[in-house]
């Protein structure tokens, strides 16, 4: 049995991925206090619902939130869970498509970008095409160098002063809401963890997500003053800092995302063998096919879609667990309260995407 600490660590290396690339130039858009309100409300709020998730799936004796969401809501509610789990990993695929692009760039200047994001998604995807067994030594190295990321801005962090110097807010009060809740969902964690803790786990979740929250900021925070130009995809607007150092960062960058590329798309395309009627090779080309397209086709806002899948499809994800949990466990706060707040993220997102 492991402690709540194990059960924490967890629970981060889950959290932190590749949507902290844009909470910095998101914050210095929506403002500090509002970027900073989310972050508090959304770390609180995603507690509860973790909390809520792991009774459910106790009660249920389901492992996953599709199968609780075909138990309780029917052949309706599984499609749903499929449609939001699915349609969430496949646009964070595009969204490590765009970031590992960028990065790249700023080493190759003189290649074409849809070569270097044909080369990034290739390397990528051969694991996945491969139908190589999940790594999870991979995934730990690749947490370590997201760490690792924090670490080098933070102690580069030599000019606090451009924290208060930064860009006037343009006063997008919803734009945390998709970038944030996608930084910070971890439901696909609650599973192990309840296989790891027995009587720690709340504890677990509780300070997992504190401790993912605390390393954002201190990210937000050490970005501000280490950089006079935010960038969406905030390394590439790290030009005052020494070559090497900006080398290094987009190399501990690239190696984030390339260990995380892998085991989203074999869970993705996990999703869809098991729930719908195809065959895993048929899913496979769907998952692997599917961004790379996309790219091309020129999605390539990385602001935008991360609110996309953040504020549409992750938000979907927690209204599903908020569902069943109510079908599960019973009317809770989180049903009545925070339902309606997600449904309006998800409005905005819709209205925002479509209209920008």
């Amino acid at each position: 049995m492991g402690s709540k600490w194990e059960g924490a660590g967890l629970l981060a290396a889950t959290t932190i991925g590749a949507g902290i690339f844009t909470l910095p130039y998101m914050t210095v858009r929506a403002g500090w206090g509002t970027a900073f309100f989310y972050l508090v409300i959304l770390s609180a709020l995603l507690i509860y619902a973790h909390g809520l998730y792991a009774r459910t799936l106790n009660i249920s004796g389901q492992t996953t939130l599709t199968g609780a969401a075909g138990k309780y809501l029917g052949p309706m509610g599984a499609a749903l869970g499929v449609l939001a789990v699915v349609g969430g990993l496949l646009l964070t695929l595009l969204v490590y498509i765009i970031l590992a692009t960028r990065f790249i760039s700023v080493l190759l200047p003189a290649i074409n970008p849809a070569f270097i994001a044909i080369g990034f998604w290739f390397l990528g995807s051969l694991p996945i095409f491969l139908n190589t067994r999940r790594l999870s030594w991979l995934e730990t190295l690749g947490v370590a160098a997201m760490a690792l990321i924090i670490v080098i801005i933070a102690v580069g962090a030599n000019d606090l002063s451009l924290i208060f110097k930064s860009p006037a807010a343009t006063g997008e009060i919803f734009l945390p809401f998709g970038h944030l809740l996608f930084a910070l969902a971890a439901w696909t964690a609650v599973p192990p963890i309840l296989e790891l803790e027995k009587k720690n786990r709340q504890a677990s979740i509780a300070w997992g997500t504190v401790i993912s929250a605390i390393l954002y900021a201190i990210f937000i925070l050490a970005i501000v003053g280490s950089a006079s130009l935010i960038t969406p995809d905030t390394l590439s607007g790290l030009t005052a800092w020494p070559g090497w150092k900006v080398i290094l960062l987009i190399i501990f960058g690239l190696f984030a995302i390339w260990t995380s590329y892998v085991p989203i798309g074999r869970e993705a395309m996990g999703e869809l063998h098991k729930n719908l009627p195809v065959t895993q090779r048929f899913s496979g080309v769907l998952v692997i096919g599917l961004p790379i397209i996309f790219f091309l086709l020129g999605a390539t806002n990385v602001v935008a879609i991360v609110g996309l899948a953040g504020g549409i499809f992750v938000a979907l994800q927690y209204i599903l667990i908020a569902w069943v949990g109510r079908k599960a466990a019973g009317p809770s706060l989180y049903t009545w309260l925070i339902v309606p707040a997600f449904l309006l993220g998800m409005v905005y997102e819709i209205y925002n995407f479509v209209i920008h």
